[in-house]
């Protein structure tokens, strides 16, 4: 039982080394959330923050009892003494969820006389994945008598993406001859295997790791086989429109199946580029880099062509984005070219927004390779525009390169004055992301001048943001 002092929140965490058991028998009036956690990381952290915690032990003799006939029982079926007491007994029941994916499969075993085999076939299983091994070959011999293939091609397919498909995705993915698979079909197989499936923001995904490990197990123990319905997914989205689902799935299909020339043509094409950048600028620079530290291929060589005829790209925001990119990636001149020449654009077509941030743009390039005279000027400007206009979003980003500016020149006091201004805008603003850096900046200077307890105080706050 955990206690979050800063939302007067209790939180339950348990951690059963191979399952989940019972909660506490009496449970907090305001608890408001229970989790539960194998060990590792997540147990880790919450330990780190002081958060309590209590370790849950495997079932008892007597819970197992108990918990198979209650669940039988919503089944209208039952066992008797004997058999209850032959699974009691088994060393893996302890585990709930191995004893309550053993009951599911006996609750809808249908031959009463075969049932004392179908006991000694599963309780045979020595870990929760192999138990899942024998639930496929069951579910493969009830669902693929119409649709051969059914399970397998259903169970890789979600195996093998980034966080889950939805349904209509995957009655495409299961389709023959250009038509998706008919819904009954679907709906009748699902129902039947729905309890392994968890549903999160309508992609259907695996209710357990062990399941995908069972997974890996029966259909996919080649690298090869990995691979190929990795590139099937990658075909199956570079086919649809351009959305946010596909610009998170179709990258992350290409890296995982070691398609390099496939995602080197995907991210130079400069729509996606865009709608990449747009969602997620971590992720487009984490793929370049895969791209170039695994392959030949290079990025500047991707955006060649916007770099020698930057006036042909129609949208001046992918000239922006290139920039930035190149800028974050270390080629600061090919960078430096784009925001030149977007400085140039905005100063005669009297854009004076835009102009105020490729001036930043330039002033921030120009400070990366180490020109600070010249990138405190540009920013200086852009302070001016900034403040003309009074559009204090553009300030704020404006004011933090001129406090690094001052801070690489030892200037602590100047830097400070710069970044009080700027946390006052973002906190006004309501801008966590940039009050972040603000935070740490300050941060860095106060412990340089060895005012630990005050650095540390404005760290905890960026933490938090964070």
């Amino acid at each position: 039982m955990t206690f979050d002092k800063g939302n007067n929140n209790y939180v339950n965490l348990i951690p059963a080394g191979n399952g989940i058991s019972r909660l506490p028998p009496v449970v907090p009036e305001n608890v408001r959330m229970v989790l539960s956690t194998l060990p590792g990381r997540p147990l880790d952290d919450l330990k780190k923050r002081e958060w309590q915690t209590m370790e849950v032990f495997p079932l008892s003799d007597g819970e197992r009892t108990k918990l198979m006939s209650e669940y039988l029982d919503v089944y209208s079926k039952s066992l008797d003494k004997n058999r209850l007491k032959k699974v009691a007994s088994s060393d893996q029941t302890r585990n709930p969820l191995y004893l309550r994916s053993l009951l599911e499969e006996l609750s809808v075993f249908g031959v009463h006389e075969h049932l004392d085999r179908a006991i000694e076939h599963y309780i045979s299983s020595e870990t929760i994945p192999e138990l899942f091994e024998k639930v496929l070959r069951r579910i493969e011999r009830d669902y693929e008598t119409e649709w051969p293939g059914l399970v397998e091609d259903a169970m890789t397919c979600i195996w093998a993406s980034r966080r889950g498909l939805a349904e209509e995705e995957l009655l495409e993915l299961l389709g023959a001859g250009g038509h998706p698979l008919p819904r009954p079909q679907w709906s009748q197989f699902f129902d039947a295997v729905e309890k392994l499936f968890v549903d999160r923001s309508r992609l259907i995904g695996f209710s357990h790791d062990y399941v995908r490990e069972a997974i890996a197990n029966r259909y996919l123990q080649k690298e090869k086989d990995q691979q190929a319905v990795h590139l099937h997914l990658a075909d199956y989205f570079s086919k649809q429109e351009l959305t946010p689902r596909k610009v998170d799935e179709l990258p992350w299909q290409l890296v995982v199946a070691e398609s390099w020339q496939q995602l080197y043509d995907l991210l130079a094409d400069l729509e996606f580029f865009n709608e990449a950048w747009e969602e997620n600028k971590l992720e487009v620079k984490a793929y370049w880099a895969k791209i170039e530290n695994s392959s030949d291929l290079n990025l500047v060589d991707a955006y060649q062509c916007v770099l020698d005829a930057p006036e042909a790209v129609p949208d001046s925001e992918t000239l922006m984005r290139a920039s930035d990119l190149l800028n974050d990636t270390g080629h600061l001149l090919e960078a430096l070219s784009l925001m030149d020449f977007l400085s140039e654009y905005y100063r005669k077509t009297g854009d004076e927004l835009n102009l105020a941030t490729s001036l930043g743009g330039q002033g921030y390039i120009l400070f990366n390779r180490g020109e600070l005279d010249n990138a405190m000027e540009l920013n200086k400007e852009s302070e001016r525009i900034c403040r003309e206009l009074d559009n204090k979003s553009v300030l704020s980003k404006c004011l933090n390169q001129q406090g690094l500016i001052l801070y690489d020149r030892g200037d602590y006091d100047g830097a400070l004055k710069l970044y009080k201004e700027q946390e006052s805008i973002c906190r006004e603003l309501g801008d966590k992301y940039m009050l972040s850096y603000c935070l740490n900046n300050q941060g860095l200077m106060l412990a340089d001048r060895g005012e630990f307890d005050g650095a540390m105080k404005l760290y905890k706050e960026q933490e938090r943001i964070s």
